[in-house]
């Protein structure tokens, strides 16, 4: 007996899990909007894993940064928004650099250089995320545990609008 189980995250659209706030393991879709300050290099302390500002932990003071990647964006489908966070791995295959290639960038150019090149890279860019989701006071916040840039053909999304508008007369 051959059965086919298929195993997988729950499908939500964005704003029905906002109304939810929240859902585990959800694949969900939306546009990036925004493109947080803090994301892209950081340093982190090697203790407890914090930011580290000013080459200072606020819990271990002093100490010698762990280079990571990050982001931290703002993801819209229409109807409703979510912050998203990535981890360095979500992050080196969203941007297509690794984290050597961003601390390259970081050293030549500055902070300011690598977050204009990821926004270049997926700011406008419709993303299939997937992960963990919780509702607070500020907001539903997507954990990302994969990401995939959604290719999107604008002539039948266009038709698509226009025949929605039009049937509505």
């Amino acid at each position: 007996l051959k059965e086919d189980i298929s195993v997988g995250s729950l499908s939500v659209p964005l704003h029905k899990l906002v109304e939810m706030r929240g859902g585990i393991d959800v694949t969900t879709e939306g546009t990036v909007i925004e493109i947080k300050e803090n994301s892209g290099y950081v340093e982190r302390c090697p203790e407890c894993n914090r930011l580290i500002k000013n080459g200072e932990c606020s819990v271990h003071g002093k100490v010698k940064g762990v280079a990571d990647l990050r982001l931290k964006m703002i993801v819209d489908d229409g109807y409703a928004g979510v912050s998203a966070i990535a981890n360095r791995e979500v992050t080196e295959k969203l941007i297509d650099m690794s984290l050597s290639d961003c601390k390259k960038i970081v050293k030549d150019g500055g902070e300011d250089d690598l977050l204009d090149i990821i926004r270049k890279k997926i700011l406008t860019k419709r993303l299939r995320l997937r992960g963990n989701a919780f509702g607070d006071e500020f907001g539903t916040t997507l954990i990302i545990k994969d990401v995939s840039v959604v290719d999107v053909d604008i002539q039948s999304e266009a038709q698509q609008l226009l025949q929605m508008v039009e049937g509505e007369r």
